[in-house]
């Protein structure tokens, strides 16, 4: 998907914020993906299942953005 959208006036930048920042469930899907993801590497385990889907190492990179985006927004608790 697209990750973000040009402006031409600055009264466009909220809605383009609000339209593209992360939902608080797909932050709390991408955080659970992220601390699976170091648990899987203590054990060396190339994929496993979070909420009921097989996750890799494109999907953690995936996760890994969205949590890192929440937080450059001010998304998460203690950032």
């Amino acid at each position: 998907g697209f990750m973000g959208k040009s402006c031409i006036h600055p009264r466009q930048v909220a809605l383009a914020n609000a339209v593209f920042q992360p939902t608080p469930e797909e932050v709390a899907h991408a955080q659970r993906v992220v601390q699976a993801a170091r648990d899987a590497q203590t054990r060396s385990v190339g994929a496993w299942v979070v909420d009921g889907k097989m996750i890799d190492a494109p999907f953690v990179q995936r996760a890994q953005s969205v949590v890192a985006l929440a937080g450059r927004l001010g998304l998460l608790p203690n950032h």
